[in-house]
């Protein structure tokens, strides 16, 4: 179990659906300074792409609904009553 840990401790873990990443992820602290790079609104996307060989995705169908605008809440809750 401990080696399994230890692992997980060097890798990105990221919720997904349809076994692409996406938010959350929670990120091993080799990957600051790529994080520190980011600018603007994109997001840590670009750090999970450059890193797949270091991502594990954890199954999150919930996953799928993206809202970032009330727009997206709304079409939302339509659909999720």
């Amino acid at each position: 179990m401990t080696e399994k840990v230890n692992a997980a401790i060097e890798r990105i873990m990221s919720a997904g659906t349809r076994g692409i990443a996406g938010a959350p992820a929670v990120f091993a602290p080799q990957f600051a300074n790529d994080l520190h790079g980011l600018r603007g609104d994109r997001g840590a996307r670009s750090v999970i792409d450059a890193h797949r060989d270091a991502t594990v995705v954890i199954p999150f169908e919930d996953a799928a609904v993206d809202i970032d605008t009330e727009s997206d809440y709304g079409s939302a809750a339509i659909r999720n009553p």
